[in-house]
Order: structure tokens, then sequence, then C-alpha cells
């Protein structure tokens, strides 16, 4: 674990989950997110801010104050992205 903690970057395949393309992690009681490097297919910077815009909306739409969402599957043209929010005390023993 330490020297994970020394590492400035990690890839997507270190994270042992096959198919994964990329995710954002956000610890809500630390406030603090970690993602793994782009690598493909969002290696150019129009993949990356086309998957970032895509991030948002899908933030902004479980966080929505008239309908917030705890669980969000999203279908589109070139990849499917699960949101979940997880509430903490939900799964602490």
């Amino acid at each position: 674990m330490h020297e994970a903690l020394k590492r400035k970057s990690f890839k997507v395949s270190e994270v042992g989950i096959p198919g994964i393309l990329h995710f954002l992690y956000k610890a809500k009681n630390l406030g603090q997110f970690t993602e793994p490097e782009y690598d493909t297919p969002y290696s150019s910077s129009e993949e990356r801010e086309r998957l970032f815009a895509l991030y948002q909306c899908i933030y902004s739409r479980m966080h929505s104050q008239l309908r917030p969402l705890k669980i969000l599957f999203h279908v589109g043209k070139h990849e499917a992205i699960l949101g979940w929010v997880c509430v903490q005390d939900q799964y602490t023993e």
C-alpha cells in the first residue's frame, strides 16, 4: 500500500476489472477523488473532453435537486456508464 501512495498515477488495468476503460471515484467523506491515467480510447484531448462532459452530465442528473438518483446506467454511442451514489453508513460494519 505504501508503494501505491508514493505513485502519482495508476493504470486502469491495475484495478483488475476486465473490460473497464475508465472511472472516477470520489470518497464523499474525505472530499477526495481518484481516476486512472487516460488510455485508449481516451488518448486524444477531444475524447477526454467528451468523456469528461459525459461525466458532468451523469453527475448533474444524479445530484438533481428535483429528483436525485442513487444509481444511473447510461448507454451511449461509445460507452456505457454506471453512476452509483453510496450512503456511507449503509455498508460499514
